[in-house]
């Protein structure tokens, strides 16, 4: 069993939990160059958030162990969009906390999708072939 410490929050060997590795790895918030001070100003403030969010996603593909999850799966079982999670989903596997699996499963229409998995638990599953873009 984990320690508790006094904040009731979980303790650990380390300083740092290990989901709060996730939140260190985020690809922040952006907005184009073109858009208004506003849009900038909301990409600003939205960085803890998303920072939060992979922490959670992070700690979900773990809870998944190595049958790992599509993102729409993972949307539904946190009650985001989708889109939510594919934004966090670069930051995690440019980080080595997720691996994409060579297998897909059905998503949203009926399409394959990709499996994503924590990199704790591939135990050697074949990894997607990063697709050739055309020339």
């Amino acid at each position: 069993m984990t320690p508790v410490g006094t904040e009731g929050l979980p303790m650990f060997a380390g300083t740092v939990p290990p989901w709060a590795q996730a939140a260190t790895v985020t690809h922040p918030p952006l907005a184009r160059a073109r858009d208004p001070e506003t849009s900038h100003a909301a990409a600003r403030a939205y960085a803890d958030a998303a920072a939060t969010q992979a922490g959670q996603l992070d700690a979900f593909y773990r809870g998944r162990g190595e049958r790992g999850a599509t993102h729409w799966e993972a949307a539904a079982a946190l009650g985001w969009t989708p889109e939510q999670v594919a934004r966090r989903l670069a930051g995690l596997r440019d980080a080595g906390l997720l691996v994409t699996l060579a297998e897909t499963r059905e998503g949203d229409g009926h399409r394959p999708s990709h499996v994503y998995v924590a990199t704790a638990h591939r135990h050697g599953r074949p990894l997607a072939t990063p697709a050739k873009r055309a020339a």
